[in-house]
């Protein structure tokens, strides 16, 4: 019995021994944990995140962003995406500021900004909601349709929540809150801005509104000082009236300028036909014409083609270069030489310009010389006629001075074609219609 009791003794003992083992190997252990976490906690790296994003500039593509630096950071990491897409990255940027480009206008983004240190990347930084701006609304058209009026259209922008367009006198400096005019998307890409000052040349420009959260954004506002026909000018049709036209430019040299500067002088309107590419490298020329309230006038892309080897190409390609220029189509042609084909009437039908030829030739191109064209002018002047002129000429731009003063004594009207039979006829000019005088067209 002694014997079993001592046994069992050493059993519990051993128990005993081998239990504090346990739990010292235990406590060893958790003590080597917690000191080691408290270790880590204390030296390991210290990964500062970036926490502040801001836009500093936002155009329909654009947005420059610009962040708080970690003092330690040796690189950034920028993400940026939109709902629903994943994150797009771009990596090593050394200092504080990117753009990202080729983004989606009027389009809602979310950005971040990760800082990089030597050995790791922190976490994404807080994310920022930003947003681009809307694209640059394209004007079709503005023009005087009515006194006192002038009628805007614009393409159409899908994200637009509305539109506003803004107008003033070309002379004055800056757009202003009185001359605004606000467009529901409702009422469409036109506006038709009233009250206008006659004989006035305004300039309009048209910009998209969107959300930008829960505010309205304003997006980039179409082209400034984009000249728009002056607004239709109190004319008498029972008075005299004759229409100036000169033909083959705009060309190097004083004289279109000089022509330009007696038109507006008086005040008064010609129609130019003009060669496509003489328009492209005098661009300048065309802006001022359309901003005095001249009538456009095609006379073929190069004038190196006469009658029937005119093709429908040859008048649209001027056409088209009149229009990238003005952005607006010309409303008169004038074949080279004056000969005129089917082709060319069929064509200018389908572009709607009307055809002129002249009842009073100057045949400036002949004496170039200014007494010379001032007789044949005022010698042979009747109510109705036009008047054939060339712009590139220093001779006929010094005989205007005294034409032009001369016939507004004699109680003319100098009109541009299209008024000329609008008034004489009381009908609009037609398109494909060639018109000799007011008095004769075929």
């Amino acid at each position: 019995m002694q014997s079993y009791n001592t046994f069992r003794r050493q059993e519990q003992l051993r128990h005993q021994r081998k239990r504090k083992k346990i739990f010292m190997v235990l406590f060893v252990v958790l003590v080597v944990l917690i000191f080691g976490v408290i270790g880590f906690l204390i030296f390991r790296p210290h990964y500062e995140e970036v926490k502040t994003v801001s836009v500093t500039a936002s155009t329909d593509t654009k947005l420059a962003l610009r962040w708080n630096k970690p003092e330690k950071a040796t690189s950034f990491c920028v993400y940026w995406k939109t709902e629903g897409e994943d994150f797009e990255k771009a990596e090593g940027i050394k200092s504080d500021t990117y753009t990202i480009t080729k983004l989606e206008q009027a389009t809602p983004y979310t950005v971040c900004v990760s800082a990089c240190y030597d050995d790791a990347e922190s976490g994404r930084g807080t994310e920022h909601k930003v947003y681009t701006v809307a694209s640059k609304p394209k004007i079709i058209y503005a023009e005087s349709e009515k006194k006192e009026q002038i009628t805007v259209k614009w393409k159409k922008n899908p994200k637009a929540l509305s539109y506003v367009v803004q107008y003033k006198q070309s002379a004055d400096t800056k757009y202003d809150s009185n001359n605004t005019v606000d467009v529901k998307k409702s009422a469409g890409c036109k506006a038709t801005l009233k009250n206008l000052v006659e004989g006035a040349s305004y300039d309009v420009r048209v910009c998209a509104v969107t959300s930008s959260g829960s505010a309205k954004a304003f997006g980039l506002w179409s082209t400034t000082s984009l000249s728009v026909r002056r607004v239709q000018r109190k004319l008498d049709p029972n008075k005299p009236m004759v229409a100036l036209t000169f033909d083959d430019g705009p060309s190097y040299g004083t004289a279109n300028d000089s022509i330009l500067d007696t038109l507006e002088k008086y005040d008064v309107r010609a129609t130019f036909f003009m060669i496509g590419s003489n328009v492209l490298e005098h661009p300048d020329n065309l802006k001022r014409k359309v901003n005095l309230g001249m009538e456009l006038g095609n006379h073929t892309y190069a004038h190196t083609k006469y009658g029937e080897s005119i093709t429908a190409d040859d008048i649209k390609k001027c056409s088209d270069a009149i229009k990238d220029v003005t952005g607006q189509y010309p409303t008169a042609f004038r074949s080279p030489g004056g000969m005129t084909t089917k082709t060319i009437k069929d064509e200018c039908a389908k572009e709607n310009m009307s055809l002129y030829l002249w009842n009073v030739d100057t045949e400036d191109w002949k004496s170039h010389s200014a007494p010379a064209i001032i007789s044949q002018t005022l010698n042979n002047i009747q109510d109705g006629d036009i008047i054939l002129m060339h712009e590139i000429y220093d001779a006929t731009a010094e005989a205007i001075k005294t034409i032009i003063p001369r016939l507004i004594k004699k109680g003319y009207q100098i009109v541009s074609c299209q008024e000329l039979i609008e008034y004489k006829t009381g009908e609009a000019p037609k398109g494909g219609v060639e018109y000799f005088s007011a008095h004769e067209a075929q």
